[in-house]
């Protein structure tokens, strides 16, 4: 899409929410969910004035932005504040490809699609409040149906919040593609092999799995581990891929320093202590045991190495 190749792009994500309803809950966990995976998300300021300057600032991070998470609740379309973002944020995705995601919190989609219950109430007082400005509601409706009418999450059909929310951060992820690693060479016919190793992999998928890729420099060997990952780690909700194993493992601390990065990667906590490299066979052994986890390991040339990270080198 145009918008994602965008140089002028300056948020991964823009949110759009009615303050009163939504701000401090719903929003305020998926704000920070969404800050803790790295996204740039654009919040406005509920204490921020709301006059000239800053709609064209909102303007400028409406267009600046990859994706808009639309965020409906009952008191959305009461406020003609909310009803302008939402006209400009579909003028953006008709005209530059954005991408839309609407959630719907406490209110039925039917109604914001339909303009029924509180949406057709609120969009008929804005008509007479507005009565010269005759296309504004028009917008409006133009606006609601579309988004409505887009994948999105009806979040009273889930008992859980949070589970909503962690599956809104991973559709933004996914769309996003920051999770993915960098390829920057990927030599002609490479594509087979990783076919290759994909399929084995599906083969295998309930049970534990270890695959060796190995050769002279220079053939593709992390191209492929990196494509490979690429393809399959959505599927993981945990996962790690270490680099250059050989090279680090020579460093002071180089050993250790992997292992607890390894255990960061898996864990998601902010600080892991590792105090020796038995320790850390133990720590991983332990805490890997029970989960289901896409490990790839690069550049890897002693059986040490594969043991002190996973613990498997029975298994090669």
């Amino acid at each position: 899409m145009s918008s994602f190749s965008n140089p002028q792009c300056i948020h991964d994500v823009f949110l759009s929410f009615r303050g009163e309803d939504t701000r401090r809950n719903f929003v305020s966990h998926l704000y920070a969910s969404l800050t803790n995976a790295g996204v740039n998300t654009f919040l406005d300021d509920e204490k921020i004035e709301r006059g000239t300057q800053l709609v064209t600032e909102i303007w400028r991070a409406i267009e600046g932005s990859r994706i808009f998470i639309v965020v409906f609740s009952k008191a959305f379309a009461h406020s003609s504040w909310c009803l302008h973002e939402m006209v400009m944020i579909m003028e953006c995705h008709r005209n530059m490809g954005q991408v839309v995601l609407p959630v719907f919190y406490d209110v039925d989609p039917s109604h914001v699609r339909r303009h029924k219950g509180a949406f057709g109430e609120a969009l008929e007082a804005h008509a007479t409040k507005y009565p010269r400005v005759s296309n504004f509601v028009g917008l409006c409706k133009r606006a609601l149906t579309e988004a409505a009418n887009l994948p999105g999450w009806d979040v009273s059909k889930c008992r859980n919040e949070s589970k909503v929310v962690n599956q809104i951060v991973s559709a933004v992820l996914e769309k996003l593609d920051i999770s993915n690693l960098p390829i920057t060479d990927y030599p002609v016919g490479l594509e087979s092999r990783l076919q290759d190793v994909i399929q084995f992999l599906e083969t295998r998928s309930t049970s534990v799995c270890v695959i060796g890729i190995w050769g002279m420099g220079g053939i593709g060997k992390t191209t492929i581990a990196k494509a490979s990952y690429n393809k399959i780690h959505r599927n993981f909700s945990d996962k790690s891929f270490l680099e250059n194993i050989r090279e680090e493992w020579e460093k002071d601390r180089g050993q250790i320093d992997l292992q607890e990065q390894l255990l960061l990667d898996i864990l998601k906590t902010g600080k892991i202590k590792v105090q020796s490299i038995e320790k850390g066979k133990a720590m991983i052994k332990e805490r890997l045991r029970s989960k289901r986890v896409l490990l790839v390991l690069d550049d890897v040339n002693k059986s040490e190495q594969l043991n002190a990270l996973s613990g498997l080198v029975q298994e090669v």
